[in-house]
């Protein structure tokens, strides 16, 4: 089994077993999970090879675009797709706790897609 699949393996048990988890802890509630592709969320400053994202302008737009669509589906959990740093996702975590969202925390996982 290749090394890209036994993570996408592991990380489907490790979000199966958090919904179980949750669901046990919380009588049953509904547990939202997000998935959403960011198209190369990139944070003012990195580079990007898409060109409606060069500008910090059309930046800004993506990140209250991404935290509005967050805000209205209210996940318990997100994996967001194509974030490009950690910085990025910092970025989205505080657009988020100023609109009130305090719960939501970030982490990246640096990947070398080609």
């Amino acid at each position: 089994m290749q090394a890209f699949s036994r993570r996408r393996v592991l990380w489907t048990a490790v979000i199966f077993a958090a919904a179980l988890g949750h669901a046990a802890a919380h009588g049953g509630q509904r547990l939202r999970i997000v998935a959403f592709n960011c198209e190369l969320l990139a944070d003012e400053g990195e580079r990007v090879p898409i060109q409606k994202y060069r500008w910090d302008y059309a930046r800004r737009e993506q990140f209250e675009r991404i935290a509005a669509l967050i805000e209205t589906l209210e996940p318990d959990i997100i994996n967001l797709a194509e974030v490009t740093s950690k910085s990025a996702v910092d970025h989205l975590v505080r657009l988020l706790h100023e609109k009130g969202l305090t719960d939501y925390q970030g982490y990246h996982v640096d990947n070398h897609d080609n």
